[in-house]
């Protein structure tokens, strides 16, 4: 599963609850990469036979890299760098151009995700095969100059086929999505969070498709459904989401009780649930359970 960045949910949360908020250039940035790497995995989905690992941030020696999603099979290890750009792009090296505007060149970053892949497979002793591509998964995107290992959206099909005509994956490479899970450090823009106070934030549980007040009620059915847009949830999900909005907003692990002073106490007994089911617990301080 794909998470979104901490510092999405952050400012969607901002937005919702404060009376005026404009989204920062960082969340643009960010949203731009999650939704390429969304359509990626929805498009082009596997199956369990494979393992999947998304945005996950190796450091080996002195390379520092990220994998927008790895595909592990019984014979290779792919690692993709996903792209979301869009139209066609003048390609002048270090710096890439469209419509008058310039970005630095993606390929840089992709050389070093490479690189550092290249390095960590070599130390591991694996004999699998090592495939490294920077895809560019929207249909409309093009460039004049083509380097190597760019992979447009509509050759994307080959490289899922040699996939899925791979072997399976078994203990060996169980063993290796673990050892990668174990190395992952973090690369995160959450620390330049931006300013405001708790004091101007709408508390309680607000839907998070539309930003209505949700009502869960005093009945004992399950489901609550959202009276404007009509996204339903179960209460336990509801909670759940404005709990994790709640420990994101004031950045720091939370208690019982001022969780219940953010719900309501009417409540009390689904956040205790909640708190105790998807939230690890150290002293009496709850962290949502990633």
């Amino acid at each position: 599963m794909i998470r979104k960045p901490e510092i999405m949910l952050l400012e969607e949360s901002l937005h919702r609850r404060l009376g005026k908020y404009a989204f920062s250039e960082d969340y643009h940035y960010v949203q731009y990469g999650y939704d390429g790497e969304q359509m990626f995995k929805e498009k082009f989905p596997l199956s369990t036979s494979y393992i999947q690992l998304f945005n996950i941030c190796l450091k080996h020696h002195q390379h520092h890299f990220e994998v927008d999603r790895m595909i592990i099979t019984g014979e290779s290890i792919y690692a993709f760098d996903v792209k979301s750009y869009h139209r066609t792009f003048h390609n002048e090296g270090g710096v890439w151009r469209k419509e008058g505007k310039s970005i630095k060149s993606p390929m840089g970053q992709y050389e070093q995700m490479k690189e550092g892949m290249q390095a960590l497979m070599h130390y591991m002793g694996t004999h699998h095969n090592i495939v490294c591509k920077i895809i560019f998964i929207q249909p409309s995107f093009s460039i004049d100059q083509r380097e190597a290992d760019i992979v447009f959206f509509k050759e994307v099909k080959d490289i899922m086929c040699c996939i899925k005509n791979e072997k399976r994956v078994g203990k060996l490479e169980m063993e290796m999505k673990q050892y990668f899970e174990q190395i992952h450090k973090p690369i995160s823009l959450y620390k330049q969070r931006p300013i405001f106070n708790m004091k101007d934030v709408t508390p309680g549980i607000l839907c998070d498709v539309c930003g209505m007040k949700i009502d869960l009620g005093k009945g004992n059915g399950m489901y609550t459904k959202c009276s404007c847009c009509e996204t339903r949830k179960s209460k336990e999900e509801w909670i759940r989401f404005a709990l994790q909005e709640y420990q994101i907003l004031v950045n720091r692990s939370i208690n019982y009780t001022e969780s219940v002073r953010w719900i309501g106490r009417a409540h009390r007994n689904l956040v205790k649930k909640v708190l105790e089911k998807h939230f690890n617990c150290t002293n009496g301080m709850y962290l949502f359970k990633n």
